[in-house]
């Protein structure tokens, strides 16, 4: 990853974003299983390559887990409104922040912040991943 933290960023952006787009200028949608194949395939990285942890923070990777919760909302008219596949994103999300802050203080002091803030209580509780009954 010394040699290529742009791609890492990339990946990243693509993930935040849900879209990619071609050489020809056309955006698609990343379905969830792209997303679940872009976040292992992260992961795996992550797990073994300490550069491309100091990238993946760098390049606000942790701030994913507020775009995924965000992207659970929706706007109505998703084809996929399923909790099982939200429930699926977020674990390979949850497995790729695992790797992102594993022996990194750095990295464990950006995702705090973001798990500790008021906007990933709000976008975590309106997902719809939780019962809001038992949180109170």
């Amino acid at each position: 990853m010394k040699g290529h933290p742009e791609e890492l960023g990339s990946l990243v952006e693509v993930l935040k974003s849900g879209m990619v787009t071609s050489h020809s200028g056309h955006q698609y949608k990343l379905q969830s299983d792209a997303k679940c194949d872009t976040m292992g395939t992260l992961w795996r990285i992550l797990g073994v390559n300490n550069a491309a942890q100091r990238v993946f923070g760098e390049a606000t990777g942790f701030s994913l887990l507020l775009t995924t919760l965000h992207s659970f909302q929706g706007d109505g008219h998703s084809e996929e409104p399923s909790l099982l596949v939200y429930i699926r994103v977020f674990t390979y999300l949850l497995r790729l922040m695992t790797a992102g802050v594993c022996g990194n203080t750095i990295n464990r002091t950006k995702l705090h912040a973001i798990i500790s803030s008021h906007t990933f209580y709000d976008l975590l509780s309106e997902s719809g991943l939780l019962c809001a009954d038992y949180e109170k």
